[in-house]
């Protein structure tokens, strides 16, 4: 016996059909089309403009393999990862189990923890900027006083302060 299936919906699922229709717009006007084009731009070769005219294959790949500058970035940019996942995660539970133990002034600290995530970036980014300033910034003007380094580095010019420095922002 075939039990044939009603080829017609109800208002009702024309309906959902309607509603899903914006989403789907959405997410092909900006997922689909963005994840294409990157398909088709890693495949293709492309001019100083990035019109694609021709296709490579896995020649743009084979290319970036190659070159010594692609492996260096690689490997900055896993060390930048690794470093912020893990010492972001550690501080973070450190600190969380600390602050959950009994001590004189627990809600202040408790407070105080709150003020990285309450500072908006580009105010946060102005603070670094001046607390790595090579002239007068806090950092190298606490050095020198104290003596601890007579002569302190260009924190974000040179590079191989550089990294470290920019990595203290990002885990701050």
């Amino acid at each position: 016996m075939i039990v044939r299936v009603a080829a017609r919906l109800t208002a009702e699922e024309r309906l959902a059909f309607l509603f899903l229709c914006p989403a789907l717009l959405l997410m092909a006007a900006f997922i689909f089309y963005p994840v294409g084009t990157t398909i088709v731009t890693a495949f293709g070769a492309t001019d100083k403009l990035g019109r694609v005219s021709g296709f490579v294959g896995w020649g743009n790949f084979r290319a970036l393999g190659a070159d010594p500058a692609f492996w260096q970035i690689f490997r900055r940019t896993f060390l930048w990862t690794a470093l912020g996942v893990t010492v972001k995660t550690s501080a973070g539970l450190a600190m969380a189990l600390l602050l959950n133990l009994p001590f004189r002034g627990r809600k202040v600290a408790r407070m105080l923890t709150v003020i990285p995530w309450a500072i908006p970036y580009p105010i946060s980014a102005i603070v670094w900027q001046w607390t790595y300033n090579s002239q007068f910034g806090l950092l190298n003007q606490f050095l020198k006083t104290t003596g601890l380094w007579p002569h302190p580095p260009a924190w974000l010019a040179e590079p191989r302060t550089a990294f470290a420095a920019n990595m203290a922002v990002d885990i701050w």
